[in-house]
């Protein structure tokens, strides 16, 4: 089972090939940020994929935390 938590994961702590799932607890998953380098991360919201830096994607993930009250919950990319 995958722990969720209401805590803001820090992105600088991610290690390549993990996926942290945004969400609330009413909608599940809104988005998910794959790390795929040391300073490159894909955003996926619903299949639309974009590619951004570390800085940008912390802005993205700290926005949306500010909107709602977030649920943060981490896998690992299978290969």
């Amino acid at each position: 089972m995958v722990e969720k938590t209401t805590v803001r994961p820090k992105i600088t702590e991610m290690k390549i090939g993990d996926v942290l799932h945004v969400g609330t607890e009413e909608k599940g998953e809104i988005f998910k940020v794959t790390k795929l380098g040391d300073n490159t991360f894909i955003y996926d919201q619903g299949g639309d994929l974009k590619e951004y830096g570390r800085s940008v994607m912390a802005k993205n993930i700290f926005g949306f935390a500010g909107e709602v009250q977030s649920d943060y919950w981490m896998t690992r990319e299978e290969k």
